[in-house]
């Protein structure tokens, strides 16, 4: 037995298979600027506004959050983004690639500095395509290590229609 898991191992090797993952960001090469209002403190409630720039590559195989603001007045100008860029990987439907939109989106690294510091961590956003485009972080949705709540809608407000499939 152990010897056929070797004889397999070192074809796959050989073949250079590897695991299929498509995520396609389209169009590629684009950029997409995304905005809402988010819940970043729960006691006392503290709701700001803010924006996120996504850009994808020119094979449209990958995007990340390049740059994200905070604003909306108030204790909101205490915080602010840091650590970015951060990864976007597509988390359902699951691979293999199947073609479909994207319905949950994972982003990677994510960190909110403040009056506390948030993260890195990653946040898990349900992707909902449509013009334009929102990104929802549900109710619950809290950014470890923390915690700290991270709630809201984004909307697509500028740049092509972005569309994510796997």
């Amino acid at each position: 037995m152990m010897r056929t898991m070797r004889a397999l191992a070192a074809a796959l090797a050989l073949t250079g298979a590897t695991t299929a993952v498509a995520d396609t960001f389209t169009p590629p090469s684009s950029t997409a600027v995304f905005t809402g209002n988010v819940l970043l403190n729960a006691s006392p409630p503290l709701v700001c506004t803010v924006s996120v720039t996504i850009v994808s590559n020119a094979a449209g195989s990958d995007a990340w959050v390049a740059t994200g603001g905070i604003g909306g007045g108030g204790l909101c100008g205490l915080f602010s983004f840091s650590g970015l860029p951060w990864n976007i990987n597509v988390e359902t439907p699951l691979p293999p690639p199947t073609g479909q939109p994207a319905t949950q989106l994972r982003f990677t690294g994510v960190r909110v500095v403040g009056g506390v510091v948030c993260g890195p961590g990653d946040l898990i956003a349900t992707w909902t395509p449509g013009s334009p485009p929102t990104i929802t972080f549900p109710p619950g949705t809290m950014l470890l290590p923390g915690p700290c709540p991270f709630q809201g809608v984004l909307t697509q407000t500028s740049g092509a229609p972005l569309a994510i499939t796997n």
